[in-house]
């Protein structure tokens, strides 16, 4: 999900190279169709709103409708309404439509999309792999809404691996730092910022969307077969420094 563009675009195309056959989900449908027709061979563009049961649902159906069965579900959407909008941090700024529509993409819409692909999971002895983020699931953050959302996703993970492990469904989580993509703009758009964030990663860098979709390709892959219920940092060394 949220594969338009990003994170979920990457990891598409690095799960096309690694033998997948890849449906893109995203809430803009061109963006995900674009990024298809880029991956070409087995990969399908299709709209989807994590937060809404129906439109979840019917693409869960059309994956299946399409290939007969689902063996992966990377859970990636996610919206940020932190430092450039200015109202996800401090509780006297925060407002209630923001709360909830963090929650409602981020927690919310990754409930959905796990529940509507378990039995077909179930199936193939398949995986699940959400993208957190060390905001909330292994560090402290000031972006409220955020936090409690990454950090609500790394309990649902846990959950998921101790409740469908046994039935053969492996779950675990990237948790990437700071990302250029997308929803990084603020920090790609102000190069003081951009220093201050490099200057707390040790390995120098910021990461690229790659570096985090090369840990969902291996999470998805035989090499992690024994790992379930797994938390990765993704990000340089942050949370040592």
């Amino acid at each position: 999900t949220g594969a338009g563009r990003g994170i979920g675009a990457a990891a598409a195309r690095g799960l096309s190279e690694a033998g997948f056959a890849v449906a893109l989900l995203d809430v803009d449908g061109e963006a995900a169709s674009a990024r298809a027709d880029e991956i070409g061979g087995k990969a399908l563009g299709l709209r989807c709103d994590v937060s809404d049961e129906a439109s979840v649902r019917s693409a869960m159906a059309a994956i299946v409708g399409e290939w007969g069965r689902i063996d992966l579900l990377h859970n990636n959407a996610a919206v940020f309404f932190g430092l450039a909008g200015g109202n996800d941090g401090l509780l006297e700024t925060l407002d209630l439509d923001t709360w909830r529509r963090t929650l409602d993409v981020n927690l919310t819409g990754t409930f959905l999309c796990t529940k509507y692909a378990m039995p077909q999971l179930i199936q193939t002895g398949g995986s699940v792999v959400c993208t957190a983020s060390v905001a909330g699931a292994l560090t402290g953050s000031t972006v409220s809404a955020y936090a409690a959302s990454k950090g609500g996703l790394a309990g649902f993970v846990r959950s998921l691996a101790l409740n469908y492990g046994p039935k053969g469904v492996r779950a675990n989580a990237v948790c990437p730092g700071a990302v250029l993509t997308d929803m990084s703009q603020h920090i790609r758009e102000d190069p003081g910022l951009r220093q201050r964030v490099m200057d707390t990663i040790p390995v120098g860098r910021i990461a690229t969307a790659e570096d985090v979709a090369n840990v969902v390709v291996f999470l998805a892959s035989p090499a992690a077969a024994y790992l379930n219920g797994v938390l990765v940092p993704v990000e340089g060394g942050v949370v040592l420094a």
